[in-house]
């Protein structure tokens, strides 16, 4: 984690769910597109429109989904800022199914810190 530049550290994910694992690596939490963790209502159009605004604003440039949530709102906010949302899931709620490299704890956190390195070192 050490190699992501300080302008790329800023995180937006489906929910607030990864507040420790932010703080021991020295990523900020940017914002949410379900402004609770109820993933499953709908945040307002003005929720939407202010995280957009702050994506702009921090210059994030990937959306992490999680492998619990449908990827379409966050789809929507990437198309609308020039983010994009990466393909590869974080597990967030649960433990990936056999195979997936999230299927224990140690591996979850593995995959996810991965994950997250990959996209925001990338281009």
């Amino acid at each position: 984690m050490a190699d992501i530049p300080p302008s790329r550290r800023g995180i937006v994910t489906n929910h607030d769910a990864l507040g420790y694992f932010m703080a021991e690596y020295g990523l900020h939490f940017v914002g949410s597109v379900f402004p609770s963790l109820d993933v499953s209502s709908e945040p307002n159009p003005a929720q939407l429109a202010a995280l957009a605004d702050t994506i702009r604003r921090e210059g994030v440039t990937a959306i992490f989904s999680e492998s619990a949530v449908n990827p379409r709102l966050a789809k929507a906010i990437a198309d609308e800022t020039g983010a994009h949302v990466v393909d590869t899931p974080l597990y967030t709620d649960s433990l990936g199914p056999p195979g997936s490299g999230g299927e224990t704890l140690d591996a979850m956190l593995l995959h996810d810190a991965r994950v997250i390195h990959d996209a925001l070192v990338g281009p």
